[in-house]
């Protein structure tokens, strides 16, 4: 054990023993990696990839706390360059912070939104898109006019999705970023 970590720890032995109410500092430095490692624990990150599927739709990377990493796909081949702000075009999920609401089983009655699960997200942020999620996207490399979302972020898999809903479910996942 290192002299500083033994002298900590003598330290709060001590204020223990005595009763001390006096916090133990902790540096400005220290306190920022505690705040940022607390929230990694608990988000997502969604981040394009350099790859495409066979149908020329780009893959993004959907990351866990865990480092566990799901192939997604966000919009649709055709749509990557629209505004990802505004309704009905089909792009990308806008990159920010959203929260994620609650889960919901399906069937659904959009056959685009897979048969299993939908999880909602909450922008923290202004944008014209509404009705954003997580689903399987059951016509991955299926169909050209329906490969990807409408602005979702599409599992490629019904596994992941079932996957990654249990990991939301028990772990405290409750964010997400996306970033461009």
């Amino acid at each position: 054990m290192n002299k500083g970590l033994s002298l900590f720890i003598i330290l709060l032995i001590q204020r223990c023993a005595i009763g001390s109410t006096q916090p133990i500092p902790i540096s400005p430095q220290r306190m920022a990696t505690l705040t940022r490692d607390r929230q990694e624990k608990s988000t997502l990150l969604l981040t394009k990839t350099n790859r495409s599927n066979i149908l020329g739709n780009p893959i993004w990377a959907l990351m866990t706390p865990t480092g566990q990493s799901y192939d997604v796909v966000s919009g649709r081949s055709f749509t990557q360059s629209k505004n990802r702000h505004q309704e009905g075009t089909e792009a990308p999920l806008p990159p920010g912070t959203y929260y994620i609401g609650k889960t919901h089983h399906g069937p659904f009655s959009l056959e685009e939104l897979g048969k299993s699960w939908f999880v909602d997200l909450i922008p923290q942020f202004k944008t014209g898109r509404t009705e954003l999620g997580i689903h399987l996207d059951p016509s991955f490399e299926k169909s050209e006019n329906e490969d990807g979302t409408s602005g979702c972020i599409g599992m490629t898999n019904a596994q992941d999705l079932d996957e990654l809903v249990r990991l939301i479910q028990t772990s405290g996942i409750n964010k997400l970023v996306v970033r461009s």
